[in-house]
């Protein structure tokens, strides 16, 4: 049986796919963590963290806050490292999913 996580995650890899983005990883973990998708889209690798949320929306966006941002950058710096990908332009996202509504923030955490 899948958690609401699984379903959730499944359902942001469902928007990805039809808004043309490549799905390279799904819960890749790192020393510092883990990331929820790892996507292409064009020439842009995306870091994508998924937040799945029964309260809606805004419940899910206040799930990110300041540690996890920078758990999410040092994880995602150790993946391009591993996979030699320092001359590709990437992003760090966000999709909040909750019961009825999906909503895709992009470049919502700043690089180092």
């Amino acid at each position: 049986m899948k958690s609401i996580g699984d379903v959730g995650e499944q359902r942001a890899v469902d928007y990805l796919r039809q808004h043309k983005f490549r799905i390279i990883e799904r819960n890749w973990s790192g020393d510092g963590g883990e990331i929820d998708i790892i996507a292409r889209h064009k020439k842009q690798i995306h870091f994508v963290e998924v937040k799945f949320r029964r309260g809606g929306i805004t419940d899910a966006w206040l799930a990110v806050g300041t540690t996890k941002q920078r758990r999410l950058q040092r994880t995602a710096a150790q993946w391009i490292q591993l996979h030699g990908q320092e001359s590709w332009s990437y992003q760090f996202d966000v999709i909040a999913v909750s019961d009825g509504e999906l909503e895709h923030r992009t470049n919502v955490i700043q690089a180092n």
